[in-house]
C-alpha cells in the first residue's frame, strides 16, 4: 500500500470537492437490545459526476438487505438547516455557519462476473450497500465509473487498512444536478460514529481540510478523534465555535430559553420511512432526544472519523444544571440590577496570588468604600448582551468535561495553602465568577477550585488584594456531573459578607 496505506477515504471522483457537509446522527429505538443509528448525509458538490463511498460500522454481520435507506427531500434539508441554526444560535449574536447540499449525476451497475450489488433508487441517488470490504472491492463496477484505475487502487488500499473488518459501505452516485437533497442509512453499533475521513490522496500528510457540520443526538462526541494538540487546548473566547456545543431541554429557563424547541424540530425533519427496493414499507422511530451535540469542523484536522459515546440522562442533567444556573444568574441581573463591585480598602494593584491570570482590576469598578457590591438599575436587554458571551463560554467548558472528564481548562485563582504547588488545577469541577467574567472577559475571569469555593465568604477570598470587594457577586459551577442540590440556588453561589463584618 505504500506510504498512504493508513489513510482513510471515500471520494472516488477526483474533480469532486464537497463543501458544507451536513451529517446528522440520530439514535433509533433499539433492536433486541442493540443500539441502532440513522446517519443522514448532505453536502454540496460542483461536479456533475460524483461517486462517493461512505463507511459505516457493521459489527453485527448485517447483510446487504438489512440496511434501511432513506431519502431526504429538499424541503426537509432546508428545515434541518434552519432549525440547527436557531438551536445553536449563540447567546451572544455572531455570524452564523452555513450548511450545504449534494448534487451530481451518473449511473452504475455490477461488475461483469461478480454477484450484483442491488442498485436502489433513493431520492435523487442510486445507492448500493456493500456489507464488507470484500464486497466493495469485488462487486462494485469500478470499470464502469470512468475513474482512473490507479486512483481506485490507491483509495481501496487505504480503505482496506482502515476499514478491513467491521464496516459496511454505502456506494452513492448522483444521477443529475441537484440541490438540497441527501440520503440516510441506518446501522447498528454500540457507539456514535460519523464518517469524516477523506480518501488517502487528499491527505498525504495525515491532515485534511474539513468543511462539515455534525449534529449528533443523544451523543457525546470525542474531540480527540480528529483534533490536533492545538485544537484540543483549552478554549478561548475567540475559539468557542471550534468546540462541540450541547443543547438540552431549556423549558424551565426564563431568559436563556427558546433553543430546545428547535432541536425537536430538527428530529421531526429527518426521514422515518424507508426507501429503495427492500425497505420502502419500513417505518422508523427515533429514540426520545434529551441532548444534542453540534460540532463545526472547519479547517485542517487529522484524517479520521469522529467517534464518541452514547450520552446518558446524567450527562443531560449536568448540562441542564449549568444552564439553569446561568439562566437564574442572568434573570437575577436583569430584574434586580447589575452587580457593581465595591472597594473596601486602598491597596496595591494585585490579585490573590502572583500567579493568577486575573491581573489588576479596572478603576471603573470603584464603588463605596467599606461597602459590599451594589446594584445598578435593572435592564434585561443590557444584561443579556453583557452576559451572553460568558454563557456560551461556560456551556463550551461543560461540553469538554463531558468528553474529557477532568480536563484542566481553568486554573484556580485562589492562593494555594502552604506546601501546595501553585497554580492549583481544579479537579472535576471549577467555579467561575460570572460577574467578574462580565467585567474582565471570559479569558481573564476569576476561577476557584472546589475546596477554595467552600471558603468564598472568608475575608481572604471575598475581596482581592487591591481592595476590590466581591461580596454580592455570583459563581457558576462548571463540571461534567450534575450539581449537588444545595448548590443549585443562586444564593448558595453568591459571595456573602464575612462573618462579623460591617456588611453582615
Amino acid at each position: 500500500c505504500g506510504e498512504e496505506g493508513n489513510e482513510m477515504c471515500f471520494m472516488f471522483t477526483p474533480a469532486s470537492n464537497p463543501t458544507d457537509t451536513l451529517l446528522v446522527l440520530a439514535p433509533l429505538e433499539a433492536d433486541h437490545g442493540i443500539q441502532r443509528w440513522q446517519l443522514t448525509y448532505v453536502n454540496s458538490v460542483g461536479s456533475h459526476q460524483v461517486l462517493m463511498v461512505v463507511p459505516i460500522p457493521n459489527r453485527h454481520a448485517m447483510g446487504e438487505r438489512d440496511f434501511v435507506l432513506c431519502s431526504l427531500l429538499p424541503s426537509h434539508v432546508h428545515r434541518v438547516r434552519e432549525h440547527a441554526r436557531s438551536a445553536f444560535q449563540p447567546f451572544t449574536p455572531q455570524a452564523q455557519a452555513s450548511f450545504g447540499s449534494a448534487n451530481g449525476s451518473g449511473t452504475f451497475g455490477a461488475a461483469p462476473g461478480a454477484p450484483q450489488l442491488a442498485i436502489q433508487e433513493v431520492g435523487v441517488y442510486q445507492i448500493s450497500v456493500a456489507p464488507d470490504i470484500g464486497a466493495l472491492e469485488s462487486r462494485a463496477p469500478w470499470s464502469q465509473f470512468g475513474v482512473d484505475a490507479a486512483r481506485v487502487d490507491t483509495i481501496l488500499c487505504g480503505m482496506r487498512s482502515a476499514y478491513g473488518s467491521g464496516f459496511a459501505f454505502a456506494i452513492a452516485q448522483s444521477r443529475r444536478p441537484i440541490k438540497d437533497a441527501g440520503f440516510a442509512i441506518c446501522f447498528r453499533d454500540t457507539r456514535p460514529f460519523v464518517p469524516t475521513a477523506h480518501e488517502a490522496p487528499a491527505a498525504p500528510l495525515g491532515m485534511v481540510a474539513m468543511d462539515a457540520t455534525i449534529l449528533a443526538f443523544n451523543s457525546v462526541l470525542f474531540p480527540a478523534s480528529v483534533g490536533t494538540v492545538e485544537q484540543l487546548a483549552a478554549p478561548a473566547s475567540a475559539s468557542l465555535e471550534a468546540h462541540p456545543q450541547y443543547r438540552v431541554d431549556d423549558s424551565a429557563c426564563r431568559l436563556l430559553g427558546a433553543r430546545w424547541a428547535e432541536v425537536a424540530s430538527i428530529l421531526r425533519a429527518l426521514p422515518v420511512r424507508g426507501a429503495g427496493d427492500f425497505h420502502g414499507a419500513t417505518l422508523l422511530r427515533h429514540a426520545r432526544p434529551f441532548i444534542l451535540c453540534r460540532w463545526l469542523l472547519t479547517g485542517q484536522y487529522r484524517n479520521a472519523d469522529v467517534v464518541g459515546r452514547v450520552a446518558s440522562e446524567t450527562d443531560a442533567r449536568a448540562v441542564s444544571d449549568v444552564l439553569d444556573q446561568l439562566d437564574a444568574f442572568v434573570t437575577t441581573r436583569a430584574l434586580m440590577g447589575e452587580w457593581v463591585p465595591g472597594r473596601c480598602a486602598t491597596a496595591p494593584h494585585a490579585t490573590w496570588s502572583s500567579g493568577s491570570a486575573l491581573g489588576c482590576l479596572s478603576s471603573e469598578w470603584a464603588g463605596s468604600a467599606g461597602k459590599g457590591g451594589s446594584l445598578a438599575e435593572p435592564n434585561p436587554g443590557a444584561s443579556l448582551a453583557l452576559h451572553g458571551s460568558a454563557c456560551d463560554f461556560v456551556l463550551t467548558l461543560v461540553g469538554r468535561q463531558l468528553a474529557m472528564p477532568g480536563v484542566p481548562d481553568r486554573v484556580s485563582d485562589a492562593p494555594a495553602p502552604q506546601g501546595v504547588p501553585q497554580p492549583r488545577v481544579p479537579q472535576g469541577e471549577v467555579y467561575l465568577n460570572l460577574d467578574v467574567c462580565a467585567r474582565r472577559g471570559v479569558d481573564r475571569a476569576i476561577d476557584l477550585d472546589g475546596e477554595s469555593f467552600a471558603h468564598k465568604d472568608t475575608p481572604q477570598l471575598s475581596k482581592l488584594a487591591d481592595g476590590t470587594n466581591l461580596v454580592g457577586s455570583i459563581y457558576v459551577r462548571i463540571a461534567g456531573t450534575p450539581a449537588p442540590l444545595h448548590l443549585l440556588p443562586t444564593t448558595m453561589r453568591t459571595v456573602l459578607p464575612p462573618p462579623g463584618s460591617s456588611a453582615s
